[in-house]
């Protein structure tokens, strides 16, 4: 089988898709990986890295003055807003681009920053997408929030 994966975000995103990366081509899968460049690491033979056109440097751009929700009381409304902006201005460009890779593969999983596109992706090209949220995005016990 053919995967397409994509990650966006920092360390503690990319670590994990890495390790799903390795165990699929471990298990004799090809895998189209896309993530950005100051998170590659040495791939197996059957991973296939595309690097992104951006850093995590790029997303504090957006941080310090986002579009969206920046005057807002609560912080988690202004925290959307800075997601809206990466999500706008950094991800969704890259469609084309991953669309022509995503034709060849059998389906293609995301993380969540990375999630529009890939549906929509998915969709054009009849292809299953899959979400996965491989660290807490709610707070847990383990993992408290800030």
């Amino acid at each position: 089988m053919r995967l397409l994966l994509i990650t966006v975000g920092s360390r503690g995103d990319a670590e994990p898709y890495q390790a799903l990366a390795d165990t699929l081509a471990e298990g004799g899968h090809q895998v189209e990986f896309f993530l950005q460049p100051e998170h590659s690491f040495p791939a197996k033979k059957q991973v296939t890295l595309h690097p992104l056109p951006f850093s995590t440097s790029d997303f504090y751009r957006y941080a310090g003055n986002p579009r969206y929700g920046q005057d807002h009381e609560n912080p988690r409304v202004k925290f959307v807003g800075v997601v809206a902006e990466v999500v706008s201005q950094l991800v969704l460009p890259l469609m084309e681009d991953v669309s022509r890779v995503a034709a060849d593969c059998d389906i293609l999983i995301c993380n969540s920053l990375a999630r529009h596109m890939c549906f929509c992706i998915g969709k054009s090209l009849r292809k299953p997408v899959g979400l996965i949220h491989l660290q807490p995005m709610a707070p847990t016990r383990s993992f408290p929030h800030y």
